[in-house]
């Protein structure tokens, strides 16, 4: 089964999301260049369609606002 290239599997078998923040949003999210989320599942099916939803997820953060806010689920759940 293919894998969307922004999960990553760990050593420990569990997938990660990864995704590379565009330069005008680094601001927003202290500096960083790029966002890791574990999804907590060694299923590749599963870390498969998580990934599909957390990817369309971005893509809403990544259109450009009127406003600088960004959804609370998508800033909070996010890591170096």
């Amino acid at each position: 089964m293919r894998l969307p290239s922004r999960l990553k599997r760990s050593s420990l078998g569990i997938y990660h999301f990864r995704v590379i923040l565009p330069k005008r949003l680094r601001p927003l999210y202290d500096g960083r260049r790029e966002l890791k989320r574990s999804l907590g599942t060694r299923d590749p099916r599963i870390a498969r369609s998580m990934a599909y939803a957390l990817n369309a997820e971005r893509f809403l953060i990544a259109m450009p606002t009127t406003s600088t806010t960004l959804p609370l689920s998508s800033a909070d759940s996010w890591r170096a």
